[in-house]
């Protein structure tokens, strides 16, 4: 079974494209959704909290239950999703025939990030930074002008896209940016060999493929492959090459040995 996880504060329809591409191919697939992460699920209480390590305990907790119904599983993200993706294959490997990070964001280092974007801590853990909350702009990740334009109309009539919410709060991207910077510590530890396969548009606009080649420095050669896409933005799961991700997805479950299919 192919298990996928959508970006931070957005929904299972930024991952339509890939699972029905999936269907086709006769892979049996699940999408995850997070309380405090997916953009449609409220918190339980006012008591709770958004929390990264909530994010992920709640991953793992999810991932053994399929893990028992269907055995070693092939964990694919996109964006944070891809951060929850590897941070769960170090926390529970156990559950996993391998995982394929889509625009792995260890580092927001990408052709549009501003140069002050260093100062974003600032906004937060401080106070006033409490009101501020990110907005969707042009390009919305994406390289092909048509899916753009489709994805203008979509935020502007309903505030959601195949890209996810048009704005998310603070506390999605303070936990966010916790979540990045455990990532970075913890990949300097022991790994348990899991395949991987990293895929990454040359052209991200919001994450260079350095994300990429940290990674492959701290992974198991031997269990590390890459896939560089020429000809997508950030959005890999929706933009011109989507087919080729989902073709990559399915070939590299088929080639470690666990086959998600039901026929």
């Amino acid at each position: 079974m192919v298990v996928l996880v959508h970006g931070l504060h957005s929904s299972k329809e930024e991952l339509a494209f890939v699972c029905s591409g999936l269907k086709r191919s006769g892979v049996t697939h699940h999408i995850i959704e997070l309380q405090g992460y997916t953009a449609n699920l409220t918190l339980d209480s006012k008591r709770d909290r958004v929390d990264w390590r909530s994010w992920l305990d709640e991953l793992i907790t999810k991932l053994r239950d399929l893990h028992a119904l269907h055995g070693p599983l092939v964990l694919t993200g996109i964006s944070s999703g891809a951060n929850l993706c590897i941070a769960a294959a170090l926390e529970a490997p156990e559950t996993l025939a391998g995982v394929v990070p889509l625009s792995t964001s260890i580092f927001l280092d990408g052709w549009s990030v501003p140069w002050y974007s260093f100062l974003l801590p600032l906004a937060y853990y401080t106070p006033a930074g409490r009101l501020w909350t990110y907005k969707e702009s042009h390009p919305f990740g994406v390289k092909d002008e048509r899916i753009r334009l489709w994805i203008a109309r979509e935020l502007a009539n309903r505030g959601m896209s195949a890209t996810g919410s048009g704005s998310i709060p603070n506390a999605y991207l303070r936990e966010n940016h916790r979540l990045r910077k455990w990532l970075r510590k913890r990949l300097l530890k022991n790994i348990t060999p899991v395949p991987i396969l990293a895929i990454q548009a040359q052209d991200d606009e919001l994450t260079s493929p350095k994300n990429v080649e940290f990674l492959k420095d701290k992974w198991p050669v031997k269990y590390f492959n890459k896939l560089i896409l020429k000809d997508s933005y950030h959005m890999v799961c929706i933009d011109r090459e989507r087919a080729k991700v989902t073709d990559a997805i399915v070939q590299f479950a088929a080639s470690i040995g666990h086959p998600p299919h039901t026929n």
